[in-house]
């Protein structure tokens, strides 16, 4: 079982964003957790990364130890606080960002293009949703506005991420 590393933050415009922070050597990987996750998303990438890379992995606002302050959360938010906490601590990294976290990891380069080395894109929808795809992106937005939007997330991971067949049991290997 890997050790627990402990988690850092820092304050930007009165928002507290968390992060850990672990691990020597160049260049560093900072890893962006996608949606309704947080920077234990990638516990199983950071023990070994960390062995050469300094790693930072963040909890995006209103995720894991960050603050969830009372305002809508946007991609541009999230790449300006990543862009911030970037510069903040002195990275100069390696973006890698699981699905939402990569359309923030490619805004990044977009709108800060000196700040990042290179960009990894894990189940990434970083083109236009295709066609077919676009009826259940608006139902999905559209169930987001309804008053049972808490249940949204379940729904997508369950219906639409994963099958019968998978393994659901993260503690130990699918089979």
């Amino acid at each position: 079982m890997a050790t627990e590393i402990a988690t850092k933050s820092a304050v930007r415009d009165g928002v507290k964003l968390a992060y850990i922070d672990t691990g020597p050597g160049d260049p560093p990987l900072l890893f962006i957790h996608g949606w309704c996750c947080d920077h234990t998303y990638w516990r199983d990438q950071i023990p070994e990364f960390a062995q050469r890379h300094r790693i930072v992995a963040v909890d995006l606002r209103g995720t894991g130890d960050s603050d969830a302050p009372d305002e809508d959360s946007t991609v541009d938010r999230f790449t300006d606080d990543v862009a911030w906490l970037s510069r903040e601590i002195g990275l100069g990294p390696v973006l890698i960002g699981h699905s939402m976290g990569g359309l923030i990891a490619l805004n990044v380069v977009r709108k800060f293009p000196h700040l990042a080395r290179a960009a990894v894109f894990v189940d990434a929808a970083t083109v236009p949703f295709p066609a077919q795809l676009q009826p259940l992106l608006a139902s999905t937005l559209e169930s987001l506005r309804s008053p049972g939007y808490k249940a949204v997330p379940t729904n997508v991971f369950q219906s639409f991420l994963f099958g019968p067949e998978s393994h659901t049991d993260r503690s130990t290997p699918a089979s």
